[in-house]
């Protein structure tokens, strides 16, 4: 019972740190754009293929956020 209340427990954190890595690299994205260094185009290409990355490899984000989008 304890260890099912852990992984609870766990997943919101997993989760938290899964979204701020993807927010810190569509930051560093964004700034590279803003300096000029890669085109909108490329920006969002990237951010596209980061967004992809990240909802393909960790099911549970996905199912997360679209429970967040319902309410």
């Amino acid at each position: 019972m304890e260890q099912q209340q852990d992984r609870a427990e766990s997943k919101p954190s997993a989760i938290q740190t899964y979204l701020c890595c993807f927010g810190h690299n569509v930051s560093i994205v964004c700034e590279r754009e803003s300096d000029c260094q890669i085109s909108p185009k490329d920006a969002y290409l990237h951010i596209k293929s980061l967004w992809l990355e990240l909802k393909d490899s960790q099911p549970e984000i996905a199912t997360y956020l679209e429970t967040i989008n319902q309410n």
